[in-house]
């Protein structure tokens, strides 16, 4: 009557509240509110719990119930509350009052889980205000082109039939981001038809995207400056090695021609010697000549 009531939240990494009961307006915002306050904390607290729960009795009837990511559970009905732990495939039905709550273990091998889901939604005994019924299916995906969290979305109504009753036509209109589905098209549950699929990326960081970025480019860098001194030490090795038989061409050359003038000389003066031997003989003879 006061114009607000919010009945579900399903957020981007797996977080699922419920809200049920007569609390619309700001008593509904509370609960909300208080909600969102364990979601951010990362805790079920017993505290806030206990919070809704005198919200809730106020009312004279109302649930609330907030899922963590991983199975952990805090359920409020009427004047009561409590928390556990929800493995694979377990189920909570957690309606206005306690006596109707009901809990159990769906088959991880049944073959259509959307449809037991609305099964258990048609076979709830609590309530005469039988109407719509949405159906949030979360999963993770990681793939070749997705990862992150899907959100399937399921329509169809509760007509009643189960329980004898006749109303289909209390049926609403369902309003999703610019499109309307009219209500007298939705399919009789269990039948039931997609409304929509919401998809959560994986959010990324942009700290590390930052430094990942600059991780890249330090590494480019360090990359280029190694090729540059790497080119340079392999160009100077190169000169030293030219350098190198430049100096050991010229010192072969350079003794080559010293051996070879050391060569000359001896044999000129060999020559020399020998020329001097002869003109000592030719003086010796020709003083022997003399003397005879």
């Amino acid at each position: 009557d006061q114009g607000y009531f919010c009945q579900v939240i399903v957020t981007s990494d797996g977080w699922t509240v419920g809200y049920g009961g007569l609390d619309d307006g700001p008593d509904n915002e509370r609960v909300e509110n208080i909600t969102a306050d364990m979601i951010l904390k990362n805790d079920i607290s017993e505290d806030g719990l206990k919070e809704i729960q005198k919200i809730k009795t106020s009312h004279g009837r109302g649930h609330a119930i907030i899922k963590a990511p991983n199975g952990h559970y805090g359920a409020v009905i009427n004047n009561t509350h409590f928390t556990g732990d929800l493995k694979e495939g377990d189920y909570l039905s957690i309606p206005n009052k306690y006596s109707y709550f009901r809990s159990g273990h769906m088959p991880s091998n049944t073959s259509d889980k959307i449809k037991s889901m609305q099964n258990l939604e048609i076979t709830d005994g609590y309530g005469i205000d039988r109407r719509d019924i949405t159906t949030y299916f979360f999963h993770q995906v990681e793939n070749d082109t997705f990862k992150g969290n899907l959100t399937d979305i399921f329509m169809s109504n509760d007509d009643g039939s189960t329980f004898g009753m006749k109303t289909g036509g209390l049926h609403d209109d369902i309003h999703f981001n610019g499109t309307v589905v009219n209500g007298s098209s939705l399919p009789i549950a269990p039948s039931y038809k997609k409304l929509a699929t919401i998809e959560y990326g994986e959010e990324k960081n942009t700290l590390d995207g930052i430094l990942t970025a600059a991780g890249y480019g330090i590494a480019i860098i360090l990359i280029a400056i190694i090729v540059v001194f790497g080119i340079r030490a392999i160009n100077r090795i190169r000169h030293t090695r030219k350098r190198n038989k430049q100096y050991r061409n010229y010192y072969q050359n350079r003794n080559y021609y010293q051996n070879n003038r050391n060569t000359r000389n001896s044999h000129h003066l060999w020559e020399r010697q020998n020329t001097r031997d002869r003109n000592t003989k030719d003086l010796w003879g020709t003083q022997k000549r003399r003397k005879r």
